[in-house]
C-alpha cells in the first residue's frame, strides 16, 4: 500500500484548479477566512491502495458546495481570456442539489471529464425509524466520525498535499486491512444498518478482516431490530447483486455466514444444515476453478449465469425445503429471493429451477448406467435453454447432500453426464420438434384432445429421443401400439 497519494495528471488540474478558486474565495472576502478544501472517502482510500477511482468529492469548510461551485465559474471568467480558454473548456455541466438549509446545500461540477461532488463538512443526527439522518452544518471532527469505516474517513487536504487521519487510526486500519467503525459499531449500526452491508461488501471486495468488534455489533438484538426496521427488501438484494457480482462472491458469503448477519438478510439456517454454507462456497470455488477443464463444452457462462449460480450458492441451505403456492411447487430459496431481497422475476425463475431440477441431475449423475437417453433429452427439454445453469447448481448439491463423498468424486459424476449428453448430441434437446403436432395425432389416432393427447404426446417425444433417425411412419406403428396398451388390447 502506499503511503502518499500520487496524483494522475487530471487530478493534478483539478487540484490546482481547487486550490485557485480556494484562493479567489478568501481574496474576494478580504483574507479573513481561510477556506480548507479536502477530498475525501473513497477516492483517498482508493489511490492509496493503488487503484484508479473518478469518485471525487471535494468537503469544504467556510462556504457551502454551490456557491464554491459557482466560485470555480467565477473564477475562470475573471481570468484573462488566453489563460481562461483551457478552464472553460475543462468546466461541465453545474448541477445544483439545495439541501434542508442554505449552509448544507451542494453541487456537482464536472471539472477535467469528472463529475465531482461538494459538500460543506457535516454532522448527522439519527432517530430510531430511520436511517436517513437530520443534517447539521459540522467541523472536521463531526464530518469524520459520521463516517461509515475507517478507512473511508481519511482526507487529502490540497494545500499541504497531506492526507488527515483525524481518527488516528484510519491509515493503519487501511494498511492492516482491518475493517472498523470510527465510532462504537453497536452505534454506528444502530443509527445506520445498511452499513452491515456496506461493511461486508467492502471487506470481500478489498478482502479485509472485519474487526472483531463488528461481529459482536453484527449479532446485537437491538441493532438486528434496527437492520430490519431501516433497511428495506430491495436494498438488501442490491448489496447481496453487488456482493455476488463482484470480484470475490465466495469471500461474501464467507463474511455474510460467519459474521451472522445470514440470519437477518436469508433467514435462520434449517436444522442440521450448518455445515452446508461452508461446503457450497467451497465447491462454487472448485468449480468456477475447474470448469473449462471439466466442462469445456459448455457455453461460456455469461455474468447473469455466474450470479444465478453463486445466489443458488448463497440460499443452499434451504434447496431441499418447498411449499405449494398458486397451486405450484415454489422452493424455499425462490421464496427468499422474492421476499426478503426483492430480486427480479427472472433470476427467481432461474432459483426454483435450479431447485427443481437439483435431485433429478443429482440422481442422473450417481446412476448413469441406467440412465436413458429419453430420459435424459427430456430433463434437458424441460428446463430450456438455460439447462447448463441448472446442471452446474446441481453439482454444488450433490456435494452438500452426499457428505461422505469427496468433491472430486462428485465432480468426476458430473463430468462424465456431461460428456453423455454431449456424446448423445442432447445439449439442444429444447430444439427437438415433434414429428406430429395434436391434430395430426388426432387424426391419425382417431383420439379426442384430452388427458389422453398429452400423454401420447409425451411418449411421442420420448420416442424421439430413443430413435433419433425414426421417421413418421414407423412414429405411427409406435403410437398404434401405444395406443392399443393404453386401451388394453
Amino acid at each position: 500500500m502506499s503511503t502518499k497519494i500520487i496524483l494522475s495528471d487530471v487530478e493534478k488540474n483539478v487540484v490546482n484548479l481547487l486550490k485557485k478558486t480556494a484562493e479567489f474565495i478568501e481574496q474576494s472576502r478580504g483574507g479573513n477566512a481561510t477556506v480548507e478544501v479536502r477530498l475525501a472517502g473513497g477516492w483517498v482510500r482508493d489511490k492509496l491502495l493503488g487503484f484508479s477511482s473518478d469518485d471525487l468529492d471535494v468537503t469544504l469548510n467556510k462556504i457551502n458546495g454551490i456557491d464554491f461551485a459557482k466560485a470555480i465559474l467565477e473564477y475562470v471568467n475573471v481570468l484573462d481570456p488566453k489563460i481562461a480558454i483551457p478552464y472553460k473548456q475543462s468546466i461541465g455541466k453545474l448541477t445544483v442539489n439545495p439541501d434542508q438549509s442554505k449552509h448544507l446545500e451542494t453541487a456537482t461540477l464536472s471539472l477535467y471529464g469528472l463529475d465531482i461532488d461538494f459538500v460543506g463538512l457535516r454532522e448527522e443526527i439519527y432517530d430510531d425509524k430511520s436511517r436517513i439522518p437530520v443534517v447539521h452544518q459540522g467541523t472536521i471532527e463531526t464530518d469524520t466520525y459520521r463516517r461509515d469505516f475507517t478507512l473511508n474517513s481519511l482526507f487529502y487536504n490540497i494545500r499541504s498535499e497531506q492526507i488527515e487521519d483525524i481518527t488516528k487510526r484510519g491509515f493503519t486500519d487501511l494498511k492492516n486491512r482491518n475493517l472498523v467503525t470510527p465510532i462504537s459499531p453497536i452505534r454506528s449500526f444502530l443509527e445506520d444498518p445498511l452499513r452491515i452491508l456496506r461493511g461486508l461488501r467492502f471487506a470481500s471486495r478489498f478482502k479485509f478482516t472485519l474487526d472483531p468488534s463488528l461481529h459482536d455489533a453484527v449479532q446485537n438484538l437491538g441493532v438486528q431490530k434496527a437492520f430490519n426496521i431501516k433497511v428495506s427488501k430491495e436494498r438488501v438484494g442490491e448489496e447481496v447483486e453487488k456482493m455476488l457480482r463482484g470480484p470475490n462472491p465466495d469471500l461474501s458469503l464467507h463474511l455474510i455466514y460467519s459474521s451472522g448477519a445470514s440470519s437477518f438478510m436469508f433467514g435462520p439456517i434449517p436444522d442440521g444444515k450448518n455445515k452446508v454454507p461452508q461446503k457450497s462456497v467451497e465447491a462454487a470455488i472448485h468449480l468456477f476453478k475447474q470448469f473449462q477443464e471439466l466442462f469445456s463444452k459448455l457455453p461460456s457462462l455469461s455474468d447473469d449465469d455466474r450470479f444465478s449460480i453463486w445466489l443458488f450458492t448463497a440460499l443452499l441451505p434451504w434447496a431441499q425445503q418447498s411449499i405449494i403456492q398458486k397451486k405450484k411447487l415454489t422452493f424455499i430459496p425462490a421464496v427468499l429471493a422474492r421476499d426478503n431481497l426483492k430480486l427480479n422475476n427472472h433470476v427467481i425463475t432461474q432459483l426454483n429451477t435450479s431447485c427443481l431440477y437439483a435431485d433429478v441431475f443429482d440422481a442422473l449423475a450417481n446412476d448413469l448406467a441406467k440412465a436413458t437417453r429419453s430420459e435424459i433429452g427430456n430433463v434437458v427439454r424441460q428446463i430450456g435453454k438455460n439447462w447448463a445453469v441448472a446442471f452446474l447448481s446441481s453439482l454444488l448439491y450433490s456435494y452438500c447432500k452426499r457428505e461422505d463423498e469427496k468433491i472430486s468424486d462428485v465432480f468426476m459424476k458430473f463430468s462424465n453426464l456431461y460428456s453423455l449428453i454431449y456424446d448423445q448430441n442432447l445439449q439442444k434437446s429444447y430444439e427437438i420438434k415433434p414429428l406430429l403436432d395434436g391434430k395430426q395425432i388426432i387424426q391419425k389416432m382417431e383420439i379426442k384432445p384430452g388427458p389422453e393427447l398429452k400423454t401420447i404426446m409425451e411418449q411421442m417425444i420420448s420416442w424421439q429421443f430413443e430413435n433419433p433417425e425414426g421417421t413418421v411412419s414407423d412414429l405411427i406403428t409406435y403410437l398404434q401400439s401405444l395406443k392399443q396398451i393404453m386401451e388394453g388390447k
